[in-house]
């Protein structure tokens, strides 16, 4: 069982290599941060799937693809999943599931050993797109107060 006692060092390495990958302005170096967990396939297939949540096009269609592709890794499944139910049920904001399922996916298995890297990928991976999909259901809330948030009493 991996430890997890300098959770702080692995959460400052992992923002080191996402504020990297974020300045080079390539989506491309997100997925060679995970070559150990996908297939060159699964890269080219996800780079699409990319291509086409950006560009508000057929994003669930390019999911699908990777779906039903035999030899398509669990993360590529994971990440495909995520997003295609994004774009059929938040039409626009596939994008944003898709980053926060990838970035999550790869900030989870930076720098970590001993761990079943796919297994902790997925879990990333989910971990990631339900992150930023809080942050857009926040936005979309009316703001609670502070105070009224923070109380103990129902």
């Amino acid at each position: 069982m991996p430890e997890f006692d300098n959770a702080s060092n692995h959460v400052h390495l992992a923002a080191t290599f996402l504020l990297e990958d974020l300045r080079i302005r390539r989506f491309r170096y997100h997925l060679l941060r995970l070559n150990s967990v996908l297939t060159a396939a699964d890269a080219e297939d996800l780079q699409e799937l990319a291509r086409q949540a950006f560009q508000k096009g057929a994003a669930a269609d390019a999911a699908d693809k990777i779906k039903e592709r035999s030899d398509a890794s669990p993360l590529a499944r994971t990440i495909a999943d995520i997003t295609r139910t994004a774009a059929l049920l938040s039409p626009g904001r596939e994008k944003e599931e898709l980053m926060g399922a990838l970035m999550g996916a790869y900030l989870s298995t930076s720098g970590i050993q001993g761990v079943d890297r796919s297994l902790v990928a997925c879990l990333g991976a989910i971990a990631g797109a339900i992150t930023l999909k809080g942050k857009s259901i926040r936005d979309d809330l009316p703001e609670v107060p502070l105070s009224e948030y923070l109380s103990t009493a129902d």
